[in-house]
């Protein structure tokens, strides 16, 4: 997400010297940030603007990482629930952070459900829907070739099983 102004909304200086300052930052998208703050005497606003907006950004990353991981635990895809921002260039990056983010969130959790309504479905996304080399799955996803190897061979020997309980269609009539 980007952020396309910023805009110091308000200044109101304190007995001590200090200053009441409220900053608006307005994203590509419509949404309007504001950031209030007490600074001291003396505190460089075009400076404090300028260092402010990174953060700002991502903390609305954030954000909206945590919307989506609470849509995930609801029940939406978490292939789909990919973050999608076409206006900025970093978008790449960005769908990056949220899939580790998102393995790693799954991995914490610890419960074999989110293997199944998680890590399965991003990991088919990236070998077989994607068709991505492991070496850019371990880039993706930022862990070494011996974490992809068990990720892998556990993923493997899941969906072989699936794909055991899917060729067998008496089977799958009789598990629902």
């Amino acid at each position: 997400m980007t952020i396309t102004a910023s805009e110091k909304i308000e200044d109101q200086e304190q007995a001590d010297g200090s200053r009441h300052i409220a900053f608006r930052f307005t994203f590509h998208n419509g949404l309007v940030v504001d950031k209030r703050f007490l600074a001291a005497s003396g505190y460089d606003d075009g400076a404090g603007l300028t260092a402010m907006e990174p953060i700002v950004e991502q903390q609305v990353a954030d954000n909206e990482d945590e919307q989506l991981l609470a849509d995930v635990e609801n029940g939406t895809d978490p292939v789909t629930a990919i973050p999608i921002h076409p206006e900025t260039d970093s978008d790449t990056v960005r769908q990056k952070r949220w899939l580790r983010k998102l393995v790693r969130w799954a991995m914490e959790n610890r419960e074999i459900k989110w293997v199944r309504l998680v890590l399965y479905p991003v990991w088919y996304e990236f070998k077989f829907v994607q068709t991505y080399t492991p070496a850019q799955i371990q880039s993706i996803l930022d862990i070494t070739s011996g974490q992809y190897d068990k990720f892998n061979d556990r993923l493997t020997a899941y969906h072989n099983a699936l794909t055991i309980i899917d060729g067998d269609d008496d089977f799958v009539g009789e598990i629902e």
